[in-house]
């Protein structure tokens, strides 16, 4: 797996904010394969190759640590462009992915048809190029349904995923998912509130025994090929819903009676 990486260093990007997106991605490289290799790009006042792809998976975040942000208008669409044209150096057969951060806006600004054309312009050279850009829409003031759309589009089209962050925590998050996705992780994320307007949250990550002959959504494979005892997991999932609806049922009765 090849993997650049499209990083914020605009001047409306603070510190605590860029040092976030580092420890994040930091945090869950660690995933990635000993062979995978990682480049970074940032777009701020200019768009710069910290790092061109590399197996030493630090290097560019290290350099990002170090990068001054300049600039308030994102050059995002050359950015994630310029990414693509260094996975083209990633030979046939490997998983070309970009993962881009931002808030999805464009230092030139464009609206409608002419935004339309230049989202298909992206994907298509994507697509060409056999890359998938996966992207994590975040910005410390906050995103816009319209630039969301723009990633959201851009993402579904070359095969990818969105995600939304709105907090340095769920930044963190998102970064982990999505790199367990490319590393052919599979990541379950349940979310359920109760009557009691009490929230319960579980997240499983089930790493294949032998990643690279085993992929998951966006790439096809028949569940059988995952190192994975999935009747075990029905069994043992049933056995902790029958728990945890018990354990709901004891706790209305109590809050009940009390």
């Amino acid at each position: 797996t090849d993997i650049v990486f499209v990083l914020p260093a605009t001047g409306n990007i603070t510190e605590l904010h860029q040092k976030a997106i580092s420890d994040g991605l930091k945090q869950w490289i660690g995933a990635l394969g000993e062979n995978d290799r990682v480049g970074v790009v940032a777009y701020g006042f200019s768009i710069q190759v910290l790092t061109p792809l590399s197996k030493d998976k630090a290097v560019g975040l290290a350099a990002y640590d170090e990068l001054s942000r300049q600039g308030l208008r994102p050059f995002m669409f050359s950015a994630i462009d310029r990414a693509i044209t260094e996975l083209q150096t990633s030979p046939t057969g490997r998983k070309r992915a970009v993962v881009y951060i931002g808030d999805g806006s464009d230092a030139e600004p464009r609206l409608g048809q002419e935004l339309s054309q230049k989202v298909e312009e992206t994907y298509r050279r994507a697509r060409q190029e056999n890359v998938h850009v996966w992207s994590v829409a975040y910005h410390p003031n906050g995103i816009n349904e319209v630039d969301t759309r723009t990633l959201r589009l851009l993402s579904r089209k070359t095969g990818a995923t969105f995600r939304a962050a709105l907090s340095i925590r769920s930044l963190q998050e998102r970064l982990r998912d999505t790199i367990g996705e490319i590393v052919f992780q599979l990541v379950l994320r349940v979310h359920h509130r109760t009557p009691e307007r009490i929230d319960l949250q579980w997240v499983v990550h089930i790493q294949a025994a032998k990643s690279p002959e085993v992929e998951t959504s966006p790439y096809r494979t028949r569940v059988e090929d995952v190192a994975f005892n999935w009747r075990l997991w029905s069994v043992v999932s049933g056995m902790g819903c029958v728990l945890l609806v018990i354990l709901t049922l004891v706790i209305i009765i109590i809050v009940v009676q009390y």
